[in-house]
C-alpha cells in the first residue's frame, strides 16, 4: 500500500485503474475489504479510482500470432467442408 501511495503522487494520475468488476470475473481481484481500505487509506485518491474493466477485456481478447494462425486454419477447415 505504500508503493501504491507514492506512485500515486510521483505520477499525479488521472485515473487510477483498480481490479473489481461486477460482472466480469476476470476483472474482480479486489476483495471488498481491500477495497474498503483502499478507500480509507487514500482517500484523497479514491474519486479517481476506476474499475479495470476494459483493460482486462482488451487483455482477454488479445491474440498470438500462433493463435490467429490456428483460428485461420479453423476457419478454412469449416469453409472447405
Amino acid at each position: 500500500m505504500e508503493q501504491f501511495e507514492k506512485n500515486c503522487k510521483y505520477m499525479q494520475a488521472k485515473n487510477i485503474m483498480i481490479n473489481y468488476s461486477d460482472c466480469i470475473k476476470p476483472a474482480d481481484g479486489l476483495t471488498y475489504t481491500n477495497h474498503k481500505k483502499s478507500n480509507e487509506r487514500l482517500s484523497e485518491y479514491s474519486q479517481k479510482f476506476e474499475s479495470s474493466e476494459g483493460l482486462a477485456l482488451m487483455w482477454l481478447n488479445k491474440r498470438t500470432k500462433k493463435e490467429l494462425d490456428i483460428f485461420k486454419t479453423i476457419v478454412k477447415k469449416r469453409e472447405n467442408s
